[in-house]
C-alpha cells in the first residue's frame, strides 16, 4: 500500500474500476506440479491451498494512464476478536515440492475429513516455519519471535510443519487433532443460536 502512495503524485489517483481477482485461486493459465496440487486440493475439499503469504500482484491503473503494482499480502493478524494483544507473523515457505505435497496430503487426509463443512477455513497456508511476534499491550513494542505450528486467521489457517517426513504416525495424529480443535474453537461463532438451545436448557 505504501508503495502505491509513494508511486503516485498528488494528481495521480488509483482507478479501482478493474474487476476483482481472487488471489487465493490458481490462475487459469498456471501450469506445473504446484498448480495441479492446489487445483486438486480445492476440487476435493472446497478449500483454497496456498504456500506463501504473498498471494500475487495487482496491477492498478491510475487516472493518468500509468500502472502501479500493488502486492497482495495475506494478513494473518486480522481476526474478529477484539483485545489488546497484537500479533505479527513472518512466514517461511517450503523450498521443495515434495514437502508441499506431503503437507497437503496430511491436511487433506487427516484434518479436513474430521471437520464439519461449517468449520472449514477459507484457505490453508502451508509453511515450513511460522514465526510469531506478539505486542502484548498494543504499544508497538514486540516480544522476541517464537516459532509456532499453527494460527487460525480470518482468511487462512496457517500450518507450519518443518519436517513432516520425519514425524511418526502418532505425532501426525496428535498434530491433526490439535489443528481440528483449533479450527473448531476459532469458528465456534458460526454455530447458529438455535443450535445452542438444548445446551442452555
Amino acid at each position: 500500500m505504501f508503495a502505491c502512495l509513494w508511486a503516485c503524485s498528488d494528481d495521480d489517483y488509483l482507478n479501482n474500476d478493474a474487476g476483482e481477482v481472487n488471489f487465493f485461486a490458481v490462475p487459469d493459465d498456471a501450469t506445473g506440479e504446484e498448480a495441479d496440487l492446489r487445483r486438486s486440493f480445492f476440487n476435493e475439499t472446497g478449500i483454497y491451498l496456498i504456500f506463501s503469504d504473498t498471494l500475487g500482484v495487482r496491477e492498478v491503473p491510475t487516472l493518468s494512464g500509468d500502472v502501479v503494482e500493488v502486492p497482495q499480502i495475506l494478513r494473518l493478524e486480522w481476526n474478529m476478536v477484539s483485545g489488546t494483544a497484537v500479533d505479527s507473523f513472518v512466514c517461511h515457505a517450503y523450498t521443495d515440492f515434495q514437502a508441499k505435497q506431503a503437507a497437503a496430503d496430511f491436511i487433506r487426509q487427516q484434518v479436513v475429513p474430521n471437520l464439519p463443512a461449517t468449520f472449514h477455513p477459507y484457505s490453508f497456508l502451508l509453511l515450513d516455519r511460522l514465526e510469531q511476534f506478539e505486542d502484548p499491550w498494543g504499544s508497538g513494542i514486540f516480544n522476541d519471535p517464537v516459532d509456532i505450528t499453527s494460527h487460525s486467521g480470518m482468511q487462512a489457517m496457517a500450518v507450519a510443519i518443518h519436517d513432516i517426513g520425519g514425524m511418526t504416525t502418532e505425532e501426525l495424529a496428535e498434530l491433526a487433532n490439535s489443528l481440528v480443535r483449533e479450527l473448531l474453537l476459532s469458528r465456534i461463532s458460526v454455530i447458529p443460536d438455535e443450535a445452542w438451545a438444548d445446551f442452555y436448557e
